[in-house]
């Protein structure tokens, strides 16, 4: 059975048109069963290059081709353009016109993961276990990183890919049209910035991550601006050494694999692919899937 989404309504010039109307089909419970973990952990999964590419084109293909796994835990920031209210973030917020199915985390621009994300493509995998639910979400998609060049013409790749997956919240279409074309990439990213507390935004600031720590008394590797252990306040979140290094890792999905194990004797398990509109309803995910909501191809398999 197809579902078509109608047409969204026409977007300002400040941002491209989306290409979705509707929210994805697992986004409510998504969202839900994070609000209901203690630390909304997920693992992250990249590819690291067996060797930093050369740059011509059978160097990056060959570091591609000899990558290996990298996992490691990160924190969901919640959703692109959906960033969770906190009364004790001093940063200003845009206005509440926008929304996505972007899964969001930060990180430090020296860390290679980074790297990792830039060097392959930005293919990524995170998996989050919601105890409480007793379910299993992994996403698959592509990450996008996000820092000062945001709005700038380097991070025009990067604008392109998400914000065609940004949609007017529901509502908010009578919102006015000067509110949706004052909606800030270097804003939202700040707010992302003044929602970790000031230690974690003072780890921006921390000496190069993986680089060799010192002897004691004797002189380290950092540069100027850079310190362990140095908190950034609310006066501060434009701290050029933090803000530098500080980077939102927005994921596009393609896939979302959820399984439901809270009742032992009948597990279930659903497949979402994302087919969008158009020539994607004739797929072979769309034309196999159970249903098609929202642009996603929707399957029950065992778990």
């Amino acid at each position: 059975m197809l579902i078509r989404t109608p047409q969204p309504a026409p977007v300002p010039a400040a941002l491209a048109a989306p290409a979705v109307g509707a929210a994805a089909p697992w986004r409510e419970q998504f969202i839900q069963q994070l609000g209901q973990m203690p630390m909304p952990l997920c693992a992250v999964s990249t590819l690291h290059p067996a060797a930093k590419p050369t740059g011509s084109l059978a160097g990056l293909a060959s570091a591609k081709s000899h990558a290996t796994p990298r996992v490691r835990n990160c924190v969901c920031r919640g959703l692109w353009a959906s960033l969770p209210n906190n009364a004790r973030n001093p940063a200003p917020r845009n206005p509440a016109v926008y929304e996505s199915d972007l899964p969001v985390f930060t990180t430090d621009v020296r860390m290679e993961k980074a790297w990792e994300i830039s060097a392959s493509g930005g293919p990524i995998e995170a998996v989050w276990w919601a105890s409480e639910a007793g379910t299993q979400w992994r996403v698959r998609g592509t990450a996008w990183l996000l820092g000062p060049d945001a709005d700038k013409p380097a991070g025009e790749k990067a604008r392109a890919a998400i914000q065609k997956h940004m949609r007017w919240i529901p509502g908010a279409g009578s919102t006015s049209a000067l509110s949706a074309s004052e909606w800030s990439w270097p804003r939202e990213i700040t707010a992302h910035f003044g929602n970790l507390s000031p230690g974690m935004r003072g780890s921006f600031r921390n000496p190069p991550p993986g680089q060799p720590r010192p002897a004691r008394g004797k002189a380290g590797n950092t540069q100027p601006g850079e310190g362990l252990g140095e908190p950034v306040d609310d006066d501060h979140l434009d701290d050029p050494t933090a803000r530098a290094n500080f980077r939102v890792c927005v994921i596009v999905p393609e896939e979302v694999d959820q399984v439901d194990l809270s009742k032992g004797d009948d597990p279930r398990r659903w497949l979402y692919t994302y087919v969008g509109e158009g020539e994607g309803l004739e797929s072979t995910a769309a034309q196999e899937a159970d249903e098609v909501i929202n642009g996603w191809a929707k399957k029950e398999v065992w778990p």
